[in-house]
């Protein structure tokens, strides 16, 4: 979950992420010399506001960024480690609601 979160967030929402997964999208254009694959950006075409800009992904081969994301796992935290693993979903309903 981290490894697709780091690779979508803008910059301004790097706080987000654990500290180490801070400087990901920095690494980009040294995992990727492609200068295509290095374009991140917000598309506001025929939008109003800014917040209804859409994030404009480069296509990158996931095994590339998967190793680059692997040289980044080791230093998370224990706590961070464990908010990465893929869990089943929990939903959360009042008694009340339940029958």
């Amino acid at each position: 979950p981290l490894e697709q979160l780091g690779m979508v967030l803008p910059q301004p929402s790097m706080h987000a992420l654990p500290s180490p997964l801070r400087q990901l999208p920095e690494m980009l254009p040294l995992a990727f010399p492609d200068a295509d694959a290095c374009r991140l950006g917000v598309d506001y075409d025929g939008k109003r506001f800014r917040w209804q800009g859409t994030l404009a992904l480069p296509f990158v081969e996931a095994e590339q960024l998967r190793t680059l994301y692997e040289a980044f796992r080791p230093a998370l935290q224990p706590h961070e480690t464990a908010r990465d693993e893929v869990t089943p979903a929990t939903l959360y309903v009042r008694p009340e609601l339940a029958a």
